[in-house]
């Protein structure tokens, strides 16, 4: 028996809902061994996000790195949750990404 790819790459990811005062609710994953960091001590009134850039399922394009702050006075409620994920070979994200496509290109007329 060949082994031909590497067993699944498992890792965690923080998931934070913050909602505002006005009732917004603003969903962010934050995924520490790509680079993101939350800068919760930095400002007295203000919580800095760091979100560093992502390749895209395409394996060709990055997501723009991007630094989001927001004020504490603005927030009610931050909640965190802690989610565990099982990263897809490149084979099953090509693959995925190609169906998508194909949705997508369907679905405009």
């Amino acid at each position: 028996m060949f082994i031909t790819e590497s067993p699944p790459k498992v890792k965690f990811v923080d998931d934070l809902t913050i909602t505002f005062t006005n009732g917004l609710a603003l969903p962010i994953t934050i995924d520490k061994e790509s680079g993101d960091k939350v800068d919760w001590d930095s400002h007295e009134h203000a919580i800095v996000i760091h979100k560093t850039a992502k390749v895209n399922p395409d394996g060709e394009s990055k997501t723009a790195p991007e630094d989001i702050t927001l004020f504490r006075s603005h927030i009610i409620m931050i909640e965190h949750r802690v989610r565990e994920i099982t990263e897809l070979t490149p084979n099953q994200k090509k693959e995925i990404w190609k169906l998508t496509q194909q949705e997508i290109g369907g679905t405009i007329q």
